[in-house]
């Protein structure tokens, strides 16, 4: 049903990751009728856009000021950078783990 939407590279396994991902998260929410929560991939996408705005801030301050006027803070937002990814690792790899899916079914009510 869904198989003809599955596009992979040869040899690329991000791609058939991506691909089965993608595939069971239609099968779980399109027919057996499962909501998908969305808990890991928002603190993910928190924590890296936290980092991103971080990194582009301490860029347009040393872009506005001079080197030796802002190195203590380029050095603070590379080291809050640093931590920030690394928290998404760490929380990638043992908090996530290896899970694909994750929702609920709504039970239905006997009328």
């Amino acid at each position: 049903m869904y198989i003809k939407d599955l596009q992979i590279k040869k040899y690329s396994n991000v791609d058939v990751q991506y691909a089965l991902e993608n595939a069971l998260g239609k099968l779980f929410t399109k027919i057996y009728g499962y909501s998908e929560d969305h808990k890991h991939s928002n603190i993910n996408l928190i924590l890296g856009y936290t980092a991103s705005i971080i990194a582009g801030a301490a860029s347009l301050y040393s872009y506005l000021k001079p080197f030796n006027e802002c190195k203590g803070i380029l050095a603070v937002s590379v080291v809050l950078y640093f931590i920030l990814g690394g928290l998404m690792t760490i929380y990638n790899k043992f908090v996530k783990k290896n899970e694909v899916f994750n929702g609920s079914k709504k039970e239905e009510k006997d009328v």
